[in-house]
Formats: structure tokens, C-alpha cells, sequence
């Protein structure tokens, strides 16, 4: 290791220590590389009310961070994708965590979620029509956002899973945007239309993907769109487990299209 980076890994006739190196002993134990959760909410916590919009002071979600952060780390996740919080203050904990202020994982951020007005999203604010929705993306990347994150569809929960909130024109105007310097663009979508919609306008990660369809997955694979697919406890109803497991089985077709997240915070602990 060098600093924090490893920087060659093999048994000990192929990598040599440089002199003065500092040797631990670790074959009585498993190691472990460090694990990457792909789609968590900092501010978030499990046995929040979901149909509350974050009655805390936002001080107060800010330093929820801190504890969670904490526990990935003991945990062993190294990296994490927060893809939206309902501000911008996820750049303010990604910016302790690289300065050394307080103990965490890497943090991919995502700023503030974007939905459509009438649509779905607790981490999210509403923005309609395209021009609107460009400078809500304009202003996550000035706010130092690391992925964009757009609320497409409702929720299982709510019953509105394959409910598609926005036109499929004002999901390219967000893909463009982003795309055009560099980001990548993950949707909130269960299925349906909405899902479909992104997928054909080049979304690059669909989170969730419970309702997604046979014919959805050969739409993944023809645009290399990858689905993030988040397990955790508030799945009680069996449909919406069943679900889960279909979208989930479906997509391991090809080894490139899926990646696992815990959704809440301590799903990644358990």
C-alpha cells in the first residue's frame, strides 16, 4: 500500500515490500476488498415516514450523515452512490468526508432529485417542461453533483410503480444535458412506460427496475443500460417481492446490466 491505495496485490515471491515497509500479518483472517453500495440515502433512515417530506430541520439531516457514514465505513462499503438528497448539502458531507473531518466512504453525490411536479420523489423537487428541467440540471452540476438523478415513475407503495411523470422529451432534455459534460443519468423507475422511456432516451441506470418486463430486459441489453436493483426491508408485500425477484433474475442475462444497493441506510449493514 502507498497511502491510502493499494498498489500491488500477489503472493510474496511475485510483489516485494519496499525497504522500511511496514509488514501486518493478516493470514489468520479473511480480507475482504472494499464494497461499493451503488444506491443509498445519507439523509434518509430507516422508520422515516416515506409520505413525509423530510420534517427534520435540515441542520438536523445533515448530521444524520454522520452516524451513517460512520457505520458503512466499519462495515466495509469504501464507495457509495448517494443519488439524490432534497438539497444540495450531500456536497457539503462529500467535501468533510475528503478533507478528513469525518470518517466515511467515498461519496458519489447526486444534489437534489428531479421530478416532475405532480410526480413522485422525496429527495426530489418538482421542475416541468424541458427548459426547466436543463437549468435544474444546470444547477446540480454547479453545485459539484457527480450523477443526475430523475424521479420517472411512482412508487410500489403508493401503487403508482408504473405511473410514467414525465414526457419522453423532457427525459432526453435531462439525458442531453447531463451527457453533455460527462455525467450519467440514474432514474427512479419500476416499469412501464416510463421505464421504457428512459431506456430509449439513454438513460444509463434504471434504480429499482421491480415491474421491469421481458421485453424491457432485451431494451436494456440493446442500449447497455444497467439496473440497480435495491433490497431492502420495506419490501413486506410478497408482490412486491416477487417482483423484485423476477426484475432481478432477468437482468443477470448478461453480467454487465445489474449492480445490487441497499436503498436505506441500514440495509448496507445487514
Amino acid at each position: 500500500m502507498d497511502g491510502d491505495r493499494i498498489v500491488a496485490v500477489g503472493p510474496a515471491e511475485a510483489v516485494t515490500a519496499p525497504p522500511g515497509a511496514e509488514t501486518i500479518d493478516l493470514s489468520e483472517s479473511t480480507v475482504l476488498p472494499g464494497m461499493i453500495d451503488c444506491h443509498t440515502h445519507l439523509m434518509l433512515g430507516f422508520g422515516d415516514d416515506l409520505d413525509e417530506q423530510y420534517p427534520e430541520p435540515p441542520l438536523y439531516q445533515t448530521l444524520k450523515c454522520v452516524p451513517h457514514l460512520r457505520q458503512d465505513i466499519r462495515a466495509g462499503i469504501t464507495t457509495i452512490r448517494n443519488p439524490s438528497e432534497r438539497s444540495f448539502r450531500a456536497a457539503a458531507v462529500r467535501h468533510a468526508v475528503e478533507r478528513g473531518l469525518i470518517p466515511g466512504p467515498r461519496i458519489l453525490a447526486g444534489m437534489r432529485g428531479i421530478r416532475a411536479t405532480h410526480g413522485w420523489g422525496q429527495n426530489a423537487f418538482g421542475f416541468d417542461g424541458v427548459e426547466s428541467l436543463r437549468q435544474a440540471i444546470r444547477e446540480n452540476i454547479a453545485a459539484g453533483a457527480d450523477v443526475i438523478k430523475i424521479y420517472a415513475t411512482g412508487e410500489n407503495f403508493r401503487d403508482t410503480a408504473t405511473v410514467a411523470y414525465f414526457t419522453r422529451d423532457e427525459i432526453q432534455a435531462c439525458v442531453d444535458e447531463a451527457h453533455r459534460v460527462g455525467l450519467r443519468v440514474a432514474a427512479h423507475a419500476h416499469g412501464g412506460p416510463g421505464l421504457r422511456d428512459c431506456l430509449e432516451a439513454g438513460v444509463d441506470t434504471i434504480e429499482h427496475g421491480t415491474r421491469i418486463s421481458e421485453a424491457d430486459v432485451d431494451l436494456f441489453l440493446r442500449r447497455g443500460a444497467t439496473l440497480v436493483a435495491t433490497f431492502n426491508p420495506t419490501c413486506t408485500r410478497p408482490s412486491w417481492c416477487r417482483a423484485a425477484r423476477r426484475s432481478s433474475c432477468g437482468a443477470s442475462r448478461s453480467p454487465r446490466t445489474m449492480c445490487a444497493a441497499s436503498s436505506l441506510r441500514p440495509c448496507a449493514r445487514a
